[in-house]
């Protein structure tokens, strides 16, 4: 069809009204594939691959939105009526009272226009966030559900009928760039630790409230060490970091440097030469009065000459202190402090 199109028209717009109307006659097919293509992805591939993708699923937000999705209904479960197909909702009371508070709907995804788009930068949505943050994190139990998603996650799959104990903190490393993240510590029962990632990873389940229990001294202290050993691991990230950005940062200050040398000592070479002609030019003057003319020409290139070679000594310090403030920047980049504030620790089960 697409051969037929380009031997049989003569003009561009002969050619987009017959592609129109291919698109046209195959739009239900091709929208049929894609959304066969969607399922098979999302249903058969692992949900890292899927992220990785950025398969628009047409019914779920991505992960982002989806968490701050499920935080808003959690805080705002007594204050608003929630509509999961539509991830709409409107509030049926203020919860903030200081605050004027528009009572919607608010609904979040792309192209919202006809209500309020409830996403991150939205005023209520920063309320939201600020009241989780503030929320208390006592010890409690989690039974994970893996056959609650659609989606295939193989890390968590080794876990599947185990329990142990799990922590989670924020960890914060102080230098120039400072850098913030969270960082999980989990074993299982019998004490074998279990990767951060798959920690990490089972947020992304379903899970039920369990029953209350305190770990034990020994459990305590198994999972500060494995928060401590993530910590560290974050401040050797930063620290090959740190030394990849000066090994960038010299490498464009040699090549600045060798490019304003390299254009100073052209200029000075040049001053040099056009000097050097213009007395020999006055020397071999017929007259008086051109050889005047060319003495005087020739102490200007001279003085020229002179410019330039101060132009090029300058050149030189400006390129040490440049160097000496990189190494005194890097000096106050690897003086980094490490420190860890708790966020919660559970019990947890998978099943």
């Amino acid at each position: 069809r697409i051969a037929e199109i380009y031997q049989q028209c003569r003009t561009p717009q002969q050619i987009t009204f017959e592609f129109d109307k291919l698109q046209d006659e195959l739009g239900l097919e091709i929208e049929h594939s894609q959304k066969v293509a969607r399922e098979k992805l999302l249903n058969n591939f692992d949900a890292d691959v899927v992220d990785r993708v950025k398969i628009d699923s047409g019914k779920a937000l991505d992960k982002f939105n989806g968490r701050l999705w499920e935080l808003t209904k959690y805080l705002l479960r007594d204050v608003a009526d929630f509509n999961e197909a539509e991830h709409s909702f409107e509030l049926k009371k203020n919860p903030f009272a200081d605050e004027v508070i528009n009572s919607g709907p608010y609904r979040m995804g792309k192209a919202v226009d006809d209500v309020n788009n409830y996403r991150i930068g939205h005023p209520l949505a920063q309320r939201v966030l600020a009241l989780g943050a503030e929320s208390s994190t006592p010890v409690g139990s989690l039974n994970f559900d893996y056959s609650g998603v659609d989606s295939k996650i193989s890390l968590l799959e080794p876990l599947r009928g185990e329990s142990g104990w799990l922590s989670c903190a924020i960890a914060k490393v102080d230098a120039i760039a400072d850098e913030e993240r969270i960082i999980f510590g989990g074993q299982l029962d019998i004490g074998t630790p279990i990767d951060p990632e798959q920690a990490r990873r089972l947020f992304d389940l379903p899970a039920a409230i369990g029953t209350v229990a305190e770990p034990t001294d020994t459990v305590r202290k198994a999972l500060d060490g494995l928060l401590a050993a993530e910590g560290a691991s974050m401040q050797r990230d930063m620290e090959s970091e740190t030394g990849r950005w000066y090994e960038q940062e010299s490498a464009k200050l040699e090549r600045w440097a060798e490019d304003r040398r390299a254009a100073l000592k052209a200029l000075l070479d040049e001053s040099e030469e056009s000097y050097k002609r213009a007395k020999k030019a006055a020397r071999e003057a017929g007259t008086m009065p051109e050889r005047l003319r060319l003495e005087t020409e020739a102490r200007k290139l001279d003085q020229k000459k002179d410019d330039a070679l101060k132009d090029f000594e300058i050149s030189s310090r400006e390129v040490r202190d440049q160097k000496n403030k990189l190494l005194d920047e890097l000096g106050e980049r690897v003086q980094q402090r490490l420190t860890s504030t708790p966020l919660f620790t559970i019990r947890w089960s998978l099943k």
